[in-house]
Order: structure tokens, then C-alpha cells, then sequence
């Protein structure tokens, strides 16, 4: 994996995709879904851009939608995965491991 932060781009016709992974195993962000963008921005200006103030009675860091949200990141949600194991553990938490691009596709292997 890189050690510097990585950015996908997927197109469509009217619509963009933007994810990034600030660093070697995260499980990718979703950072922009909306209109089309006429340009890739660069990895790191959007790392940059994302490194918001903490509000008062909130976490030390902000919580990012990724693409598999647990309960181990802090993300007050439905967990992508469901399940136990037997209480021995509070929650699951992925690491990516592998990352395969195509012209208009990404799988992410965790």
C-alpha cells in the first residue's frame, strides 16, 4: 500500500465519485458524490481541506464516512456487518489490503 494519501476518481455521465485513503490501510472515504468535476483535485490539498476543527463535545477527531462503516471508527450508525462473537470482541475493523483499478471501475479488498 502507498504511505501517501491515495484518490480514486469514477465517472459517470453526469455524476463523480471521489474516494481517498489518507493513509496505508484505510478503508477508503467517500468524499464527493455529486455533479460531475472538471478536474482531479490532488490527494494531499484534499487531505488538507479535510482537517476540520473539532466542535466543542464532539471526538478529537472527526469521523469520516468510509465505504464499510463500523463501530470501531466511531461512526454512530448501522455497521456495514453485522454479527458477534460470542463478547469477545466489541467491534469488527478492516484494514484494506489490496486495490485493484480498471478504466472505470476499483474493487477494494479488506
Amino acid at each position: 500500500m502507498a504511505k501517501q494519501p491515495r484518490l480514486w476518481r469514477l465517472d459517470a455521465a453526469e455524476r463523480t465519485l471521489l474516494l481517498l485513503a489518507q493513509h496505508d490501510n484505510a478503508i477508503p472515504e467517500i468524499i464527493w458524490f455529486g455533479n460531475r468535476l472538471n478536474h482531479l483535485p490532488d490527494a494531499q490539498a484534499v487531505v488538507s481541506m479535510l482537517d476540520l476543527p473539532v466542535p466543542q463535545a464532539k471526538l478529537d477527531n472527526a469521523v469520516r464516512l468510509d465505504l464499510f462503516p463500523s463501530m470501531s471508527s466511531g461512526l454512530d450508525v448501522t455497521p456495514a456487518l453485522r454479527g458477534h462473537r460470542n463478547g469477545a470482541a466489541f467491534a469488527h475493523r478492516f484494514e484494506l489490503q489490496q486495490v485493484e483499478t480498471q478504466a472505470q471501475s476499483v474493487c477494494f479488498k479488506m
